[in-house]
């Protein structure tokens, strides 16, 4: 998670996400929710008290959208077990949509070339462009491929000195947990707004990023001559970690319950 949203951080401030490249960045996106799709499915098979209070605010925003949140709910039908179908969607649906979503990523990126440095003007950019030398597509996922592995082989080590354990039994109607990094900038909202916060904050930001290349529609990809728009991602990736800190850190408060 921490590398994707490095990437897309870089990606957003050097204007890599410029025509013709649109459909690179909203894969991009896509991927980084689809990784949170991971995360949540997984964190529930855990069948601790975080799994418990996950699945606890997944049923309430089921309940919250009503018929349209049906497939996450517990009556979408008799035969299948909630928990079963969670099980199924983290193990064969998402890395499905993964793979294949990262795919079309490549493929576009293959089609589109990697972009160049943004510094100097449009036509300075696009010069340069021209005149860098083309490496075949093979040697770049040879790149990613090697970086891949040693993202891998410290997150095995990492795994090895610090396991994650299971939390005690889940036990319903008490809220002692706080939900993982990846979630845990939604905690404060939800406490300032209620469940409703989880998915209009969530919906917010990922239709805001979703609208990014067709919203700044400027040539010019230097972050020192789009200070607008560099400020605007700034903001908003200020405001998502001070909510991360503060969610983080702020004491164990009951949501479900309230909601209620």
């Amino acid at each position: 998670m921490v590398a994707l949203l490095l990437h897309m951080v870089r990606t957003f401030a050097s204007g890599a996400f410029k025509a013709p490249r649109e459909f690179v960045w909203i894969t991009g996106v896509l991927l980084f929710a689809l990784g949170g799709a991971a995360l949540f499915t997984g964190t529930v098979l855990k069948a601790d008290q975080e799994a418990l209070e996950a699945i606890e605010h997944n049923n309430a925003v089921a309940d919250v959208f009503g018929v349209m949140g049906f497939w996450f709910s517990t009556d979408f039908t008799d035969n299948v077990d909630q928990l079963l179908r969670l099980y199924i969607a983290h193990v064969s649906i998402v890395p499905v949509l993964i793979v294949g979503m990262l795919a079309l990523h490549l493929m576009l990126i293959k089609r589109h070339g990697i972009a160049p440095l943004p510094f100097g003007t449009a036509a300075e950019v696009r010069e340069r462009e021209t005149r860098e030398e083309q490496v075949p597509f093979s040697s770049h996922i040879r790149h990613i491929g090697l970086w891949g592995l040693v993202v891998l082989g410290i997150a095995l080590v990492l795994s090895g000195l610090f396991p994650t354990a299971l939390g005690p039994q889940g036990v319903e109607g008490i809220e002692i947990t706080k939900p993982p990094l990846y979630f845990v900038w939604l905690y404060q909202p939800e406490s300032w707004f209620g469940l409703d916060a989880l998915w209009v904050f969530s919906a917010a930001l990922f239709v805001g990023l979703l609208a990014v290349p067709f919203l700044d529609r400027s040539p010019e990809r230097d972050p020192r001559r789009r200070w607008f728009w560099v400020a605007v991602g700034a903001a908003v990736l200020i405001a998502w970690l001070v909510l991360t800190i503060v969610g983080a850190t702020t004491e164990v408060v009951s949501h479900v319950e309230d909601s209620h």
